[in-house]
């Protein structure tokens, strides 16, 4: 029995989870699972609209049952599907074991989505990569829609099999000290390509690199002038990509997730700090040191030194990167007055 914020479960841990697994509850999701749960939250308090809500993959259950008992009030009807036979028992014991009502369906995932008359927020967290999926969650994810979208092939994303992420994100990944911001931003890029074929715009609200996992929450309008919008912010940089250039938070939305927060408070202001900064990828110091041949200065000597003539974030994609507004060429110039 796994106690996860109000909910309780029976599942296997799995804190290395393989496919071989049949139902298993991972741990290292928890932070996905409490920031969804805070966005939506967020997301009523700013309109005030109850959500049909649908989970095509929904393995144990965790994800809509914490849904339901920590966000009560943006629940309109929740829609579980899992094609494992086995998942369904323990979906619908769980969801017993909480007291929590919700339709349960035992279908391939898209045909899920497909049969039905579609969702006000669907939810896409399968074990590898979420592109099988995502082509039936845009046909049915309704105006305003709110899509959120896990992928766990980070090596594809990041690099390391530059060939499946061609064949399967249409994009050429980075293997540099990057490659997270940019994987982030080739899996939004092609979440966007798929709903611009149906006029559909997907604009990013809430978006992450942590762990093995990335994880981006668009939120979807209708238009095909708003998804040519969209479009004319997919660039290729640096031979990357293409990638999505544009927002990856909506700052508004953070600022009040992190007045519900403690937990992850940290992690969520730096976030913020990001989102306050209108620049594409972060600066990796450590990199520019050695491309310098220099030491590597005290950060906050640099911090300190950037924000004299620009803004400044730490980043959550790495460590020794820094978000500033400032071209490579100039933060390079205040590494050398930071000596």
């Amino acid at each position: 029995m796994i106690q996860e914020g109000l909910a309780k479960i029976d599942a296997q841990i799995a804190d290395v989870p393989t496919k071989d697994m049949e139902v298993f509850y991972n741990p290292v999701m928890e932070l996905n699972r409490t920031t969804t749960i805070l966005l939506l939250n967020a997301l009523f308090n700013q309109n005030q609209k109850p959500l049909n809500m649908a989970f095509p993959l929904a393995g144990t259950g965790i994800r809509p049952i914490r849904i339901a008992l920590e966000a009560p009030q943006v629940v309109k009807e929740i829609s579980v599907n899992d094609l494992n036979k086995d998942a369904i028992e323990k979906i619908s014991n769980n969801l017993n074991l909480n007291n929590v009502k919700a339709n349960i369906s035992n279908q391939e995932a898209d045909l899920f989505l497909l049969n039905s008359m579609g969702f006000d927020y669907i939810d896409i967290d399968p074990f590898g990569s979420p592109v099988p999926f995502i082509d039936a969650a845009l046909k049915r994810i309704s105006r305003g829609g709110i899509l959120a979208i896990t992928a766990t092939d980070t090596g594809a994303l990041s690099g390391s099999f530059p060939k499946a992420c061609k064949r399967r994100y249409f994009a050429t990944p980075s293997r540099g000290p990057q490659m997270h911001e940019y994987g982030l931003r080739i899996l939004a890029r092609r979440v966007q390509l798929q709903g611009a074929q149906y006029g559909k715009a997907l604009t990013p609200i809430f978006s992450y690199s942590k762990d093995h996992y990335m994880r981006v929450i668009f939120k979807c309008e209708f238009g095909k002038q708003k998804a040519d919008l969209i479009l004319k912010q997919h660039k290729l940089i640096n031979d990357v990509g293409p990638i999505w250039t544009g927002q990856l938070w909506e700052q508004d939305l953070l600022e009040n997730m992190i007045e519900q927060e403690s937990e992850h408070k940290s992690f969520l202001e730096l976030l913020l700090s990001e989102s306050k900064i209108d620049s594409c990828l972060f600066h990796p110091i450590h990199a520019y040191c050695k491309e310098l041949k220099s030491a590597v200065p005290k950060f906050q000597t640099i911090m300190q030194t950037i924000e004299k003539i620009s803004p400044v974030s730490r980043t959550h994609f790495a460590h020794d990167g820094i978000r500033t507004n400032l071209t490579k060429k100039e933060v390079l110039e205040q590494i050398e007055f930071s000596k």
